[in-house]
């Protein structure tokens, strides 16, 4: 694709409205995730049970993504993003009454399926916008994500400090949300259709499988960092309640920094050399959280291992569309399904491995899937 410029075309109110929308699904998600330990210790759950409950995400993800393409094109893409918008605002509130493991994870799943309907939606929307436009934003749309992400975790390390419950915090941030979903609602709902050609779902080519593959090792570190930091600072390093959360908001701000640089990066490097040293940088952070549990390395290793994935997904998005004989919204929708299932199976599977070896073991496992994500890209013809 042809591209007019390789930073944010701040003029463009749809690219502006659409990013603003990947912010809000950051800052949802960063409050909520940021609170996972008081929900822990006020439902008295062990690690394990953690990992079931955040089950949910993925299961409720994985259910809704084959119904993606129909929805995209009963509504399109503008229409889609924006009630997806509503959705996830108000699935991220039942998690907050949850009174048990498996309540809290069956409501978890209504939270997964918002999150996996807005994601397909505002990327293909994006994607579209890029297209029609010649514009490049993809990247530093994901870094608005990453920007929420950090606002969702701050507010929420202050929020829980002056005693709030988190029930009322998560509701008031999607009320935020949703009001200001609501005066962009006029530009989102004119974006541009993706191409929905399509006549219903098709199983992916074994090129797109690949991508896919390579993009779930990634994100379920991703995935796993933004729900494990809190607890691991918590219990492993012997942190306080802010510092804890101040993980999450390190990791989204190395994870924002890379990514509003990356559609520069794109311009100017390969893809593959992208995603190779972003898959080394990430697998050199994870390593040194393992190995070095000090309050301030741990803080440090998660900015250094936003930054190597801070790049990553959006690339794997962008090559996705470009797959020989692949129609680019199949493309897109099948690999963003591979990215969502690694962000919400990270979590549960590293609750499963800490029950059994620790919180550290754990994430040195993490460190081995970017080590294995790394190697692919290295055989991989791009």
């Amino acid at each position: 694709m042809k591209t007019t410029a390789s930073f944010f075309p701040f003029n463009n109110k749809h690219a502006v409205s659409i990013a603003l929308t990947f912010l809000f699904m950051g800052a949802m998600y960063g409050s909520w995730i940021a609170r996972l330990p008081d929900i822990q210790a006020r439902l008295n759950l062990s690690e394990s049970e953690v990992g079931v409950a955040l089950m949910g995400f993925a299961v409720g993800s994985l259910l809704v993504t084959p119904l993606t393409v129909f929805v995209l094109r009963a509504l399109g893409t503008g229409k889609a993003t924006f009630w997806s918008t509503l959705f996830l605002c108000l699935a991220f509130i039942f998690p907050a009454l949850a009174t048990g493991k498996w309540i809290l994870a069956a409501l978890l799943s209504i939270a997964g399926m918002s999150m996996s309907l807005l994601n397909i939606s505002m990327n293909s929307a994006a994607g579209a916008l890029e297209k029609r436009d010649e514009i490049n934003i993809l990247s530093s749309c994901h870094g608005m994500f990453s920007v929420g992400l950090f606002i969702g975790a701050t507010s929420s390390g202050w929020v829980s400090k002056l005693g709030f419950s988190f029930f009322w915090h998560i509701v008031i941030a999607g009320l935020v949300v949703s009001f200001t979903a609501l005066i962009i609602r006029p530009i989102v709902v004119t974006m541009p259709d993706a191409d929905n050609g399509n006549t219903g779902f098709v199983f992916p080519s074994k090129a797109v499988l690949g991508l896919g593959l390579i993009s779930a090792c990634f994100t379920m570190g991703e995935g796993a960092i933004a729900d494990w930091s809190s607890i691991y600072l918590r219990e492993v390093v012997g942190s306080g309640p802010f510092i804890s959360s101040l993980g999450l908001a390190i990791f989204a701000i190395g994870m924002a920094a890379g990514r509003f640089g990356g559609d520069k990066i794109r311009s100017l490097f390969s893809s593959k050399n992208i995603l190779s040293v972003g898959g080394l940088m990430t697998t050199v952070g994870l390593l040194i959280v393992a190995l070095f549990p000090v309050e301030y390395v741990v803080i440090s290793a998660f900015l250094f291992a936003g930054l190597g994935l801070s790049s990553i997904v959006p690339v794997l998005y962008s090559e996705s569309t470009k797959v020989p004989g692949v129609q680019a919204n199949i493309g897109l929708a099948s690999v963003a399904t591979f990215s969502t299932l690694g962000f919400m199976l990270g979590p549960p599977i590293i609750g499963f491995v800490s029950e059994s070896f620790g919180l550290v073991m754990a994430f040195g496992f993490l460190a081995f899937l970017a080590f294995l994500g790394s190697a692919l890209v290295f055989f991989r013809k791009m």
